[in-house]
């Protein structure tokens, strides 16, 4: 039997799943992104927008009001918490996305960490 390996695609040893960009919002107010966020944004200066229903939240390095997170991928955010809130939501809360076209950063808000285990998208 001829076996032709132009056919199969080589995989590369992966000894850890890949992380997903996310954003953890807590109750007390501490908004943080992980580790695989700050290096798609490649800053730590950004506009934060969400939509009304709090269903997704955009991350805009070039925006006009914008919102310094320290070295530890942290900040308080009481604004967002009170928006949440109105939204009867149980925290703490996620946002899962990627960048756009755009190079800004737009997440779906989840209720579990997705890089813990599976989470389940809000609508």
């Amino acid at each position: 039997m001829t076996v032709n390996y132009n056919e199969f695609e080589v995989l590369v040893p992966v000894t850890r799943k890949q992380s997903k960009q996310v954003i953890s919002i807590f109750e007390n107010g501490d908004f943080v992104i992980n580790a695989e966020l700050a290096k798609a944004l490649k800053t730590n200066r950004f506009e934060i927008r969400i939509k009304p229903d709090c269903s997704r939240i955009l991350l805009i390095p070039d925006g006009k009001i914008l919102i310094d997170v320290g070295k530890n991928n942290r900040t308080k955010n009481y604004a967002i918490i009170e928006k949440l809130t109105k939204q009867k939501v149980k925290f703490p809360i996620y946002y899962v996305g990627c960048l756009d076209e755009n190079q800004n950063w737009i997440g779906d808000l989840v209720t579990k960490n997705p890089n813990k285990h599976a989470g389940k998208v809000i609508k």
